[in-house]
């Protein structure tokens, strides 16, 4: 097994992505659910969460966690498949269940595992079927659903939050009346989540290809239609952002920042809207916000009354900070560590060192504070911060929620902004290309003891100096690529663009 490693001329990323490396494999536990055929190692999502949930293990093996732990991720995908009618299906919430796909397909590129590619792409046709019939809205052309990662009933207008419970999920429940005639019965039609739904079927096209059987040329047809229908039922062309959603009465003009991240990502944004949105989107001091900006059920507690307010967590744990500065919704306003490493991303595939290096250092700084990765943070302290939200047992119906301690995806958030977004590393079917960037204040990266595939790899990066190259033993290969095909350790030298 190889143990990988970073280090920089930045002292606070280099402590934060070992903080990040502990929190990983604390969080790793035998399990055996799901199709997993036997007991084994999987990602918890974080030490307050012993479940499995199927947008952690996705997002967490798609951030790099496939690279770092493949036989976990491998066992972490398998856990949230179930069996229906004969087929492999995804289970999880089911508007953004679709995300699995995302980390099956990193996990193959990762790993070249043939076997699982098949049980992979078995699931995620099965899946796509199944809300093809139910969630698939033929007038908008759009997914119903909430938003992706946003359970919540704090990401959505009071509408949404108008009953006795603060999962969205169970809002047609409490009003049968308003809820959408097929499905689950949510009405909304959120940005994130439908951009998932292109990615999918983009990856299945991709997945049938590397299989070697025909790809149904439905998939590209829907994934384009629906990216066309995005841009036309929530681009706001006057204000040059997305909207949040669309539903019966009206949607809502709130910016949600992954699903802003998501079109950049996978090209449901056209050039000029991604130029538009990278100007547009708000970041707080403390990073990207999950929706901008939080609803006035929640800013219109002051700080003292927010803490008095009881905190919904865990009775073993007690680390609880005091805030200033306002409060905010537990999904609305709040920092959430992954869709920063979205947004990072997508602003280093594009040449925004700048708003790489926000996201990179914030969440670097507030792991070494604490001493480990939260699972959210207040927009303007940074503090660790839980939000509040609705919840039927709080004083008024309002309760200020825990964050988290050592938060899995959390800690693959920084590995994905040092892979992904510094290192740049672009992983296809015949091999992995870098295009670093280096954002202000980082000069020097060395990232090494990544397992891929049959090889080991060692990423050096420096600001300055001439020409990039790539080198195995006493071989060449081109300018940052290595080959799928790639054999013992492999290191990668290259000057990086930087801010």
């Amino acid at each position: 097994m190889t143990l990988p490693y970073l280090e920089t001329d930045h002292a606070e990323l280099n402590r934060a992505f070992r903080l990040a490396l502990g929190d990983i494999a604390g969080n790793i536990f035998p399990d055996h659910a799901g199709l997993m055929e036997t007991s084994g190692p999987c990602f918890r999502a974080g030490l307050d969460y012993p479940q499995q949930w199927t947008r952690d293990n996705a997002i967490n093996t798609w951030n790099g966690g496939g690279l770092l732990y493949p036989d976990v991720a491998r066992n972490s995908l398998l856990a949230v498949l179930d069996e229906v009618d004969g087929e492999p299906r995804i289970t999880g919430e089911y508007w953004d269940s679709i995300v699995w796909a995302q980390g099956a397909w990193a996990y193959y590129l990762f790993t070249g595992d043939r076997e699982f590619l098949r049980v992979a792409m078995a699931a995620v046709a099965h899946t796509l079927r199944c809300l093809e019939a139910t969630e698939f809205d033929a007038m908008r052309g759009l997914f119903r659903g909430s938003a992706a990662i946003q359970d919540g009933v704090a990401a959505f207008p009071d509408r949404y939050a108008d009953m006795p419970s603060s999962g969205i999920k169970f809002w047609a429940r409490h009003h049968p009346a308003e809820r959408a005639a097929q499905g689950e019965g949510l009405p909304m039609m959120a940005l994130s989540t439908n951009c998932l739904y292109v990615a999918a079927y983009r990856v299945l096209g991709r997945m049938a290809r590397e299989l070697g059987v025909a790809a149904d040329p439905a998939w590209t047809i829907r994934a384009d239609a629906i990216a066309a229908a995005v841009r036309a039922e929530l681009w706001d062309e006057a204000r040059g952002v997305f909207r949040f959603f669309v539903d019966p009465w009206g949607g809502s003009d709130r910016l949600e920042g992954v699903g802003h991240a998501f079109a950049i990502l996978f090209d449901v944004a056209t050039p000029a809207q991604r130029a538009a949105i990278f100007q547009n989107q708000p970041v707080t001091p403390a990073g990207l916000p999950g929706v901008w900006p939080s609803y006035e059920r929640y800013t219109r507690y002051a700080p003292a009354e927010e803490r008095e307010l009881p905190v919904l967590g865990w009775p073993d744990y007690a680390h609880y900070p005091t805030y200033a500065e306002g409060a905010f919704g537990r999904h609305s306003g709040v920092v959430w560590p992954p869709l920063q490493a979205f947004w990072a991303e997508a602003a280093a595939r594009h040449g925004r060192a700048d708003l790489l290096g926000r996201e990179l250092f914030s969440l670097a700084r507030h792991a070494c504070r604490d001493g480990h990765f939260s699972e959210i943070y207040h927009p303007v302290t940074g503090g660790e911060y839980g939000g509040v939200q609705e919840h039927p047992t709080g004083e008024g119906g309002m309760q200020r929620w825990a964050s988290c301690a050592r938060q899995t995806w959390s800690a693959t958030a920084l590995v994905r902004m040092v892979l992904k977004g510094v290192c740049g590393a672009r992983f296809a079917e015949d091999g992995v290309t870098f295009s670093p960037v280096l954002p202000a204040g980082l000069t020097r990266v060395r990232l090494g003891g990544l397992g891929y595939r049959g090889a080991e790899l060692e990423i050096d990066l420096q600001a300055e100096g001439a020409g990039a190259a790539a080198t195995r033993g006493t071989g060449e290969r081109p300018a940052g690529f290595v080959s799928a095909t790639a054999v013992g350790r492999v290191r990668v030298a290259m000057s990086a663009a930087g801010n």
